[in-house]
């Protein structure tokens, strides 16, 4: 998919630091600069960016089928590996 930001929506971009939400009748979203996306999640590369982007589609896939799991105990889970107590 190759979309194209309007006139008014890159000047939202621009006149937002890279980052601005939008809302339709479907909901919010958050449109941003290549630049900021890949500061917020750590990619620096072309292979990082897309790597970065296959993991997003896997978890939503996820997410959508429902194949999720209380947040208490992926925090209890992460904190016993590392050592950590909440």
């Amino acid at each position: 998919m190759n979309l194209r930001l309007t006139a008014e929506q890159r000047q939202a971009v621009d006149d937002h630091g890279g980052c601005v939400e939008v809302e339709d009748a479907a909901g919010k979203c958050v449109l941003m600069s290549i630049e900021v996306f890949r500061d917020v999640m750590g990619v620096g590369t072309d292979r990082d960016f897309q790597e970065s982007v296959a993991s997003l589609r896997r978890s939503y896939e996820q997410l959508r089928q429902g194949q999720t799991r209380p947040m208490a105990d992926a925090l209890d889970e992460l904190g016993n590996r590392h050592g950590l107590s909440r």
